[in-house]
């Protein structure tokens, strides 16, 4: 019974340190959301592939601060950011050449 209590002990150790962002800087990252949201919305308006490639930019700074603050990847290996952003740069280069196709 004593090991199955240990175990039980080592398994839900809550001694360690919280390593994550604090409750302000999720509210600074929300405020930098909402106001790059805010210019996404701006820049619709915009003509063209000028509009395509701001948009673009704004999505992957957002795509990126949530990963990184709201996943946490920001404080894991940098393996695991790599797993997000190479499909991310693929995404854009797919997403360029198809506008490219398209004659924007």
């Amino acid at each position: 019974m004593a090991a199955i209590e240990k175990h039980r002990d080592d398994v839900h150790d809550t001694s360690h340190v919280h390593h994550g962002p604090k409750k302000p800087t999720y509210n600074l990252v929300f405020a930098v959301l909402t106001v790059l949201t805010l210019l996404e919305l701006a820049a619709s308006g915009l003509p063209g592939v000028l509009a395509i490639l701001v948009l673009i930019v704004l999505m992957t700074a957002k795509a990126s601060l949530v990963c990184a603050y709201y996943m946490h990847l920001k404080y894991d290996p940098p393996l695991y950011t790599w797993v997000f952003v190479v499909p991310i740069i693929m995404a854009v280069a797919v997403i360029l050449s198809l506008q490219g196709l398209a004659g924007y």
